[in-house]
């Protein structure tokens, strides 16, 4: 049968390129597909009956039109509110159908994510490693997967099934896992870029992608997790108590700021993200890449690290510091409205000591609630951009990094890696 753009099932014409997932169950065909809408694509559904040689030519038709990745998943049954593994059974039930070659491990306890990913001799042989869980879930497996050499960054891509899925809102603007495998299917391999945090303290490197969280913000994360099974709604919460209490973190901290422009909203169809920041950027993914991030910066320290762009902030107390990669930290929550997830640059805001008042935080918390981004509503933040910062604490304090909390410490180093991630997604 030739190739056609478009196919007509029953009362119903489908683009062949829109078409992602399909499954045929009891005489009803059910298709996922997508569909561009402004600088994204939404996901939509159709069912219909069809008699079995219908859905035989349009199976043919479809499949030959498609090539689709091989899958390895790693799903996390206690991430958020532990539906991992069902959602993972509905999600099979399409890729059986359309004859995907997968593989799946559900992990047992904590970081057991990186250890399938150290130790599973295989893990080359698919071409996309599907994560399952929430945002710590995929920094598990992103850690793991860049000490492990290979001639590229493996391909890892997001399955919404935890608290926060900031990261799959971000990319797909939608935390549905149907819309996640729309875009793994389906979807092109494109860069996306890393953030690198260097903990002096104890001389480690950290790899991931969404948020590096200071002071109170890091505090939310793990105080609330006595109520993770309320979902993403324990955030909200445990930010109304903060209304009341109040807290600050001492530091110095150095930045090299980047002139803010406005690119427009991120999405799948983001043209400032297809053509990334730098398409001469290369790395070697045989040796560490955190340390050839590391080395493209004069040590912030150094006495002319001023040379290379580092300055000091003039405020030395913080209330609320975020640095943002992507756009949303959790679904529908916009934390940095003109950050790009593949555009060299983090996004950050904060707000300090002198300005932090309960009525600020009574503002912070009403964003939240209403999903829109906090410095635009609310005075007293300053929201900039840079290519690297370096946080210089008084007292040790406990911080976050996409989701999963990282050793108390005093010293650390941040830095954007452009592109140094693949995903899967359909830019197209």
């Amino acid at each position: 049968m030739e190739k056609a753009t478009m196919i007509t099932v029953g009362l119903s014409t489908f683009n062949l390129n829109d078409i992602c997932l399909y499954k045929y169950t009891n005489g009803v065909l059910t298709v996922q597909y997508l569909v561009p809408n402004k600088h994204t694509k939404v996901r939509k559904e159709m069912s219909l009956k069809i008699s079995q040689d219908e859905f035989k030519e349009f199976k043919t038709t479809v499949d030959a039109s498609h090539t689709y990745p091989s899958l390895f998943f790693l799903i996390n049954p206690f991430s958020g509110t532990g539906k991992g593994v069902s959602i993972f059974k509905g999600i099979e039930e399409y890729l059986q159908c359309m004859g995907v070659k997968y593989a799946y491990e559900i992990t047992e306890r904590e970081n057991h994510e990186s250890e399938i990913i150290t130790t599973r001799t295989d893990i080359d042989d698919f071409d996309t490693i599907v994560v399952g869980g929430g945002d710590g879930s995929l920094s598990n497996v992103i850690n793991s997967s860049m000490n492990r050499p290979s001639n590229d960054s493996r391909i890892i891509s997001p399955l919404p099934c935890g608290s926060g899925n900031g990261i799959a809102y971000s990319l797909y603007h939608d935390d549905n896992p149907l819309t996640a495998m729309c875009h793994i299917v389906c979807g092109k391999v494109t860069r996306m870029d890393g953030l690198i945090v260097d903990h002096l303290d104890i001389n480690k490197q950290y790899y991931g992608i969404l948020e590096f969280e200071v002071s109170y913000l890091s505090s939310i994360d793990f105080a609330s997790e006595c109520i993770r099974w309320l979902g993403a709604f324990r955030f909200i919460l445990w930010t109304l108590w903060y209304c009341v209490k109040l807290m600050c973190t001492k530091m110095v901290v150095k930045v090299k700021k980047v002139k803010m422009e406005n690119f427009g909203s991120c999405g799948a169809l983001c043209k400032k993200c297809v053509s990334g920041y730098n398409e001469n950027i290369t790395y070697d993914y045989t040796k560490n890449i955190a340390t050839q991030i590391i080395n493209r910066h004069t040590n912030p320290d150094a006495a002319n690290a001023e040379c290379d762009g580092w300055e000091t902030l003039a405020d030395k107390s913080f209330c609320i510091f975020f640095l943002n990669n992507c756009n949303f930290g959790m679904p529908g929550i916009e934390f940095a409205h003109n950050a790009h997830r593949n555009d060299g640059l983090m996004d950050n805001w904060i707000l300090s000591e002198k300005n932090a008042t309960r009525l600020r935080f009574l503002g912070f918390w009403i964003c939240a609630v209403l999903n829109v981004f906090v410095p635009k509503y609310v005075s007293g933040f300053d929201y900039f951009r840079s290519s690297a910062m370096a946080l210089r604490l008084e007292k040790e304090d406990v911080f976050g990094f996409d989701g999963e909390r990282l050793p108390p410490g005093k010293n650390f180093n941040i830095y954007v890696a452009p592109s140094v991630y693949r995903i899967r997604l359909c830019t197209l």
